[in-house]
């Protein structure tokens, strides 16, 4: 028998395009096409990441001054999840993360990994938006990472 491990998150979209009207709309779009097109359920191999785990904030572009405004400063994608023994494959998970995070326009993400056995964790991408193109932007491909193990098992 395993061990549960939960596995919960965000991560906080892009707002704001530095020197550009490009609308960030666009952004916010693609990254949606990009979850859309995660495997399924009965696709994904394990350790899984797959587009039933995610969740996002509407994209509201004309909200009135006296609405609830859930998407302040830009929409979030939420995740999460309970595993079997998630913390032996932990490092493969991290690194299908870091290949869904290069594919998304992202200004920063948090996981938080607790398990039975070894106690909570928590983990933070901060992505270096210094070299972003507002013009020609591409997906992120550089971050500052912190937090805990990367792998469980080598420890």
């Amino acid at each position: 028998m395993g061990h549960r491990n939960t596995l919960s998150g965000h991560i906080q979209e892009v707002w704001y395009i530095k020197g550009s009207d490009r609308a960030i709309v666009e952004l916010w779009e693609h990254n949606r096409e990009v979850l859309n097109a995660l495997p399924s359920d009965a696709e994904e191999k394990w350790p899984y990441l797959g587009k039933n785990m995610f969740s996002m904030s509407p994209i509201l572009t004309h909200v009135s001054a006296d609405a609830l405004q859930p998407t302040y400063r830009g929409p979030v994608i939420y995740f999460g999840g309970s595993f079997s023994s998630l913390f032996a494959d932990w490092s493969e998970w991290l690194i299908k993360f870091e290949d869904l995070l290069r594919r998304l326009y992202w200004e920063h993400a948090v996981v938080v990994l607790v398990t039975e056995s070894m106690g909570q964790y928590v983990y933070r991408w901060d992505a270096k938006l210094d070299t972003f193109d507002a013009e020609k932007p591409t997906p992120i491909a550089e971050w500052k990472f912190e937090g805990g193990p990367r792998d469980f098992v080598a420890e």
